[in-house]
């Protein structure tokens, strides 16, 4: 398929049964763990990966303490990333096994080329929500008060979110936006790309299978996972000016049905 065209997919994709799973373990790290799981999630967010270290950026003391609890689990030794007035702005991860298997696993790339792991395209569908937890905690959000969303310089990780998310039966829509780094020093505008999630039942699919990992940001989910809205996100994009028009070359025969007349208007 080509940029912009449209292709028809199936409303569900197996997963691999976690049962019939060995542990993966490298470099001595067990890496299909949840902690190991959730740290690849929050790097690939908002991890800096270097050839000697690893910079994860962020300041909010429950996503900080997870971080923490989780590398002291698998045995990793870090250190506090602090401002000049000692407030946390992230945790360091120096020369190890962690930083290697990182680098192995595919995490080794800056913000335009980051990408899913590509061994996370091989779990159970519980192991993968570990990592979509953690990534979503640290790049998305609830926004507007209706929708998730995530925002990423990277086109193709994006994309494998999204793939990840349909896994789930989520139906997430990809957009190209500009907005400034809020971690860089110019102010022009970039691309961008943004992946959203809206619609009742992919909103509630979220939140029961996959959802945040701080309390904040369950809150705000649970705000809006049950409210009632458009579920037809899943439609066709610009399908109802087509069924529009059909509507109106013959509306005395299609009048009675519902489900023509909802989309239509775009519902």
């Amino acid at each position: 398929a080509r940029a912009g065209e449209y292709i028809p997919l199936p409303r569900s994709i197996e997963w691999n049964d976690p049962e019939r799973q060995n542990k993966l373990i490298l470099k001595g790290i067990e890496a299909d763990c949840p902690e190991f799981l959730r740290l690849a999630g929050i790097v690939t967010a908002e991890g800096t990966v270097l050839e000697k270290r690893i910079m994860i950026s962020n300041t909010e003391k429950e996503v900080l303490d997870f971080i923490r609890k989780d590398l002291t689990a698998l045995g990793v030794r870090f250190s506090e990333i602090k401002s000049k007035n000692k407030t946390i702005r992230g945790i360091f991860v120096g020369v190890g096994s962690f930083l290697e298997l990182v680098k192995d696993l595919g995490g080794l790339a800056k913000s335009g080329g980051k990408m899913v792991w590509p061994f996370i395209f091989n779990l159970s569908k519980e192991q993968v929500a570990q990592y979509l937890s953690a990534y979503f905690e640290g790049d998305g959000g609830v926004e507007n008060n209706r929708e998730i969303s995530a925002t990423s310089k990277s086109e193709k990780l994006i994309s494998d979110i999204s793939y990840l998310l349909y896994s789930f039966g989520i139906i997430a829509r990809i957009h190209k936006t500009r907005k400034m780094a809020t971690n860089a020093g110019w102010k022009e505008k970039r691309d961008y790309w943004r992946v959203s999630i809206s619609g009742q039942d992919n909103l509630k699919r979220f939140s029961e299978e996959i959802n945040f990992i701080s309390q904040r940001k369950r809150e705000q989910l649970a705000g809006i996972a049950h409210k009632t809205g458009n579920t037809n996100v899943d439609l066709i994009p610009g399908i109802a000016p087509i069924f529009k028009e059909i509507y109106d070359l013959f509306a005395c025969g299609l009048h009675n049905i519902q489900d023509i007349s909802n989309i239509k208007r775009g519902h």
